[in-house]
């Protein structure tokens, strides 16, 4: 799609393999590194080909569905790589923003209330990460007032699908982007937003 901003996350395995090729140069080159980060571009613009779409209805849901596939793909070829490479054991860790129109995992209920994949293609595997980054809440209220309703949705979702500590981790906003030297409304919330994203499972901001 002309049109999009962000890469079209089902043009298939040539577009895998330079991702992953480019990456795994990164990866070399900074051998004391531990997390590398697949990035997206910081809009909404995302691929709205026939090929994305008939993904989202058949297995992915949302374009959050769609770039875990992608990045599973990818990151399948670096741990191949690593492998080959560092026969004695390397831990890389590939972190993809949760932002924007990513911010909500591809999810379902089930019969016990509990959000799941909504398929296996968008399962994200071991060594895939996520930085969750809620630039729509409102941070001078709690993560559970309902001025934050769909930021604290989100986040209960993330943490079921996710299912352990340490692979959530935090963008947070605590700024005034217009106007970068006044006070920002979050000391009466700070400590207690902090507290709720340590209950469910984020341990990195």
């Amino acid at each position: 799609n002309n049109a999009a901003q962000q890469l079209c996350w089902t043009a298939g395995e040539e577009m895998e393999y330079v991702a992953a090729s480019d990456l795994y140069n990164n990866i070399t080159n900074n051998p004391d590194k531990l997390y590398f980060q697949i990035g997206q571009a910081d809009n909404t613009g995302f691929c709205t080909c026939e090929r994305c779409e008939k993904a989202k209805a058949e297995w992915a849901m949302n374009d959050a569905g769609l770039q875990i596939n992608f990045a599973n793909n990818v990151t399948k070829l670096i741990n191949e790589w690593v492998s080959r490479d560092y026969p004695e054991g390397r831990d890389v860790r590939i972190v993809l923003f949760a932002y924007m129109g990513t911010n909500s995992p591809p999810v379902v209920k089930n019969a016990e209330g509990k959000w799941v994949a909504f398929s296996e293609k968008v399962k994200p595997i071991s060594n895939v990460y996520f930085e969750y980054a809620p630039i729509y809440a409102n941070y001078s209220y709690p993560l559970e007032d309902v001025a934050n309703e769909d930021t604290y949705n989100d986040l209960l979702k993330w943490n079921d699908f996710l299912g352990e500590k340490g692979r959530l981790m935090l963008w947070t906003y605590e700024t005034n982007f217009h106007h970068f030297m006044y006070n920002f409304n979050n000391f009466a919330t700070f400590r207690e937003q902090l507290a709720t994203y340590a209950e469910n499972n984020v341990d990195y901001i």
